[in-house]
């Protein structure tokens, strides 16, 4: 009998991208150890994996991180000596790549996420946080990123082109569809069916630029357009700011915050919405964005270079420049008003999913790419 693949992830299983792609992975058989990287409160479990070391973080400027940081390492080195896994998986550069790299055992390989290679790196203040991520793009056995751009990102800051891969999360197309069963959620947030429904899914963060959303819809409900925007806060650090923002505009009446909205909930949401919009600063490739377009729900995005391939002008949504509230509310009220070109897009955006972003097919990427490298050694 063969032995299943074990893989070691160094990850925060508080995120729900580590905790999607091990759930993927555990259901294809692949033994799955957690290295748990947690901060103040974080869960430190997540299903399909087996948590084996709790590795406790803080922010980089901390005085604290140091100690903990070489703790850590410790503790990694300690584990894959005793656990011997085919393989060290680290999802996201900054704390598990960094984790995985300096624990300096092998094969092992990393995923960007976004953020960590194109906006972390630039804003290191003393540059450990740069030295950091080129040592590990450098050493990595493996780099995976869901965008092009990304990988450019990691060619930029060393890691070796012949260990880079593309590699999407993919969209589970089985949950994210038109017809998503779920809540019923125009009724509990109160918007009638002849309201527009315009859906901000991003977290309110400094890099999502949700301030700009709300200045776009101040724009739109001064010109007496029909709609409501909500907005989901996923407990981010802006949240105070932007409900500030919504009060002192007047808009309180046209806009909805959501809290925390459960993963398995999300579907019903993006396939009840008329249009979704996510105007980042930077990004990798959102899950969000390819979710909303499973579900056949259009996207206004910014134009970035990682989202081209997937929100195609007049095809599948509209693109946006940064920071430009003023466009933003043009394009979100020409759509509005075009219930025929939404519906084309949706089509399209069915389409392209389907084709390109299939969780599935993705995934059994990510094993036959784990069995490469552990049938090699070291790299693939």
């Amino acid at each position: 009998m063969v032995e299943p693949l074990h893989v070691l992830f160094v990850a925060r299983p508080e995120t729900l991208h580590a905790r999607r792609w091990i759930r993927q992975m555990a259901e294809r058989d692949v033994r799955c150890s957690l290295a748990a990287v947690v901060g103040a409160g974080e869960r430190d479990r997540c299903e399909g994996a087996e948590t084996v070391e709790r590795l406790p973080v803080v922010r980089l400027r901390d005085p604290r991180y140091l100690p903990r940081f070489l703790r850590n390492v410790f503790t990694l080195r300690r584990t894959f000596d005793r656990m011997q896994p085919d393989l060290v998986h680290a999802h996201f550069v900054e704390d598990c790549g960094w984790l995985a790299w300096a624990a300096g055992r092998r094969p092992w390989g990393v995923t960007a996420w976004g953020s960590d290679l194109l906006v972390l790196p630039r804003r290191s203040r003393t540059g450990i946080g740069r030295w950091l991520t080129g040592r590990t793009m450098r050493s990595a056995d493996f780099v995976t990123a869901p965008s092009r751009q990304l990988l450019d990102a990691a060619h930029g800051l060393g890691a070796d082109p012949s260990r880079t891969h593309l590699l999407l999360w993919g969209v589970d197309r089985r949950r994210f569809r038109p017809d998503a069963p779920g809540p019923g959620w125009r009724e509990r947030l109160g918007i009638s069916e002849e309201q527009p429904l315009v859906l901000s899914p991003r977290r309110m963060e400094p890099v999502y630029r949700i301030p700009d959303i709300v200045e776009a819809w101040r724009f739109h409900k001064s010109a007496d357009r029909p709609g409501v925007l909500v907005l989901a806060t996923d407990r981010g650090s802006l949240e105070g700011q932007v409900r500030q923002q919504v009060e002192r505009e007047g808009l309180s009446g046209s806009v909805r915050f959501l809290d925390q909205v459960p993963y398995e909930e999300m579907p019903a949401l993006f396939s009840q919405a008329d249009l979704t919009v996510s105007v980042p600063e930077s990004d990798g490739t959102p899950m969000s964005v390819l979710e909303s377009l499973a579900c056949g729900t259009p996207v206004v995005a910014t134009d970035l270079p990682s989202l081209r391939p997937w929100i195609r002008e007049e095809e599948t949504g509209r693109r946006v420049p940064v920071g430009q509230p003023g466009v933003l509310a043009r394009v979100v009220g020409e759509l509005l008003d075009r219930p025929d070109l939404r519906e084309r897009m949706g089509t399209e955006g069915l389409r392209l999913i389907a084709e390109r972003a299939d969780q599935s097919a993705w995934m059994d990427r990510a094993v036959d790419l784990y069995r490469d490298v552990a049938a090699d050694g070291v790299g693939a």
